[in-house]
Order: C-alpha cells, then sequence, then structure tokens
C-alpha cells in the first residue's frame, strides 16, 4: 500500500517537476499544455524543459 506521500511523489515525477527532459516527451506525457494565458502555457514548459 502507497503512502500518500508516495503517490504525491510519483504524480509529481510524472509530470515532470522532478527531472527536465525535452518539449515532446512532456507534450507527450502530459497529453499537451493548457492554460488560460499564453505567458503560463510558456512558464509550465520552461520549469519541466531542459533546453
Amino acid at each position: 500500500m502507497l503512502t500518500v506521500n508516495e503517490l504525491k511523489q510519483i504524480q509529481i515525477h510524472q509530470q515532470h517537476l522532478t527531472d527536465k527532459t525535452d518539449i515532446h516527451t512532456i507534450c507527450h506525457d502530459l497529453n499537451g499544455i493548457q492554460a488560460q494565458f499564453l505567458s503560463n502555457a510558456e512558464h509550465s514548459l520552461r520549469i519541466r524543459c531542459k533546453d
């Protein structure tokens, strides 16, 4: 049985917030980036991308 903290860590990892990767992997794994404002979508990619 997983603890709540373990589940949170898994979710954070799956959203590429613990390890940066390339933009194609991020968009594939997250099924794209959604935000009301373009600058928020760009920020979401910047915090996840290596490039």
